[in-house]
């Protein structure tokens, strides 16, 4: 499932991709968009010295970068 999905992206496909896992996210997504309660909290790349960024804003808190 993994290979078909960076297939895909890498195809230029775009793909929604909806995970709790963390490490799945970074490692197939070229860029990653954070909601709470319904509307996008923020875009960032994928990039793991960004995790404690991602989790304040899937804890609903605003973050500036």
């Amino acid at each position: 499932m993994r290979q078909q999905i960076l297939l895909q992206r890498d195809a230029g496909t775009a793909v929604l991709l909806i995970s709790t896992e963390l490490e799945e996210i970074f490692h197939l997504s070229d860029r990653i968009l954070v909601m709470y309660e319904g509307k996008i909290a923020g875009e960032l790349p994928p990039d793991r010295e960004l995790i404690n960024e991602i989790g304040l804003m899937m804890a609903g808190n605003k973050v500036d970068l």
